[in-house]
Order: structure tokens, then C-alpha cells, then sequence
């Protein structure tokens, strides 16, 4: 096989193994974004966001995807959970999405009491 040969097949097969993968690429792990008053349940359900969702991509992306409504992040969680490297379970969803819900609360009250 010729170099050229190889080249093209590595080109073509490298997309190919990331989207089998489920995961664009491994992200560092962030510091945590809880407070420590936090309740312990929601301590926990953090540990399950960051383990599962930084898999693939910067817990950023997600706290930073504009959902303000559980209707869209029941849906972007599926989405996720449906990514075959995920790893993501039914359980693991339910948890990501009670940290999620009370994060944007939070986010949406900070931000309401920004602009009084």
C-alpha cells in the first residue's frame, strides 16, 4: 500500500472511530461548581454531571447551553444519554437533571437580582 493509500484510509477512518466512540474528545475535569452550603443530594448528583458529562465535552457546554426550561434539558439529557460511550444510565440521568434544574434556578434568580 502506498503512502498516499494509507493516508487517505487513516483520513477517512479517524472520523469514523471518534463518532463510534460517542465522545469528541476527553476534557480535564473542571473544579467543582458547588457551593459548600449545598445539600448533600445535590453534592451527589454533581459527582454523576461531572463524571458522565466531561466524558466528552466541558461541563461548560452544558451549563452553558441557554436552557432555561426542564422541558429542554429532559431532552438534551436523552440526547446525551443516547451517545454510546456516554455511559450515561436512566438513574444517571434523573440525578444530572435535579443538579441541572436547581443550577439554572440559581443561575436564573442571580441573574433577576443582577438587574434590580
Amino acid at each position: 500500500m502506498s503512502v498516499r493509500a494509507l493516508l487517505l484510509s487513516l483520513s477517512l477512518s479517524l472520523p469514523l472511530l471518534v463518532m463510534a466512540s460517542g465522545c469528541s474528545s476527553a476534557k480535564p475535569r473542571p473544579a467543582s461548581l458547588l457551593a459548600s452550603e449545598d445539600p448533600a443530594q445535590l453534592h451527589a448528583d454533581y459527582a454523576i454531571f461531572e463524571r458522565r458529562c466531561s466524558k466528552c465535552h466541558a461541563l461548560s457546554r452544558a451549563l452553558e447551553s441557554g436552557f432555561e426550561t426542564d422541558a429542554k434539558w429532559v431532552a438534551y439529557v436523552t440526547r446525551m444519554r443516547r451517545q454510546p460511550a456516554s455511559g450515561i444510565t436512566v438513574t444517571d440521568a434523573e440525578a444530572i437533571l435535579r443538579y441541572l434544574h436547581v443550577r439554572v434556578r440559581r443561575q436564573r434568580d442571580a441573574k433577576a437580582e443582577a438587574e434590580k
